[in-house]
């Protein structure tokens, strides 16, 4: 092992801005499988830029998976289907 490897820490970076996860440094070894899959649901949806679809086609899982486990970790996700003021009037 190179002298630099032994000093580097592994750190995620930060959040991006209004994705309103905050994240502590994942540490391997030294943390729980949940936390590292918490992390890995979190950072590949962040890097998906917060489509599920993508995320769960990425990870190999469902998206119901991923809503199931966002819901677990209490990360509040916004719709962006229209509502009545956005619906254009009925004829």
């Amino acid at each position: 092992m190179a002298p630099d490897a032994r000093n580097n820490k592994r750190r995620d970076p930060p959040p991006e801005e209004g994705t309103g996860v905050e994240r502590e440094p994942i540490r391997i070894p030294g943390s729980t499988l949940a936390e590292v899959e918490r992390h890995v649901i979190l950072s590949t949806l962040e890097a998906c830029g917060g489509k599920t679809t993508a995320a769960a086609q990425m990870l190999d899982i469902s998206v119901r998976k991923i809503q199931y486990k966002l819901h677990e970790y209490g990360v509040v996700r916004h719709r962006t289907t229209p509502t009545d003021a956005d619906e254009p009037p009925k004829a």
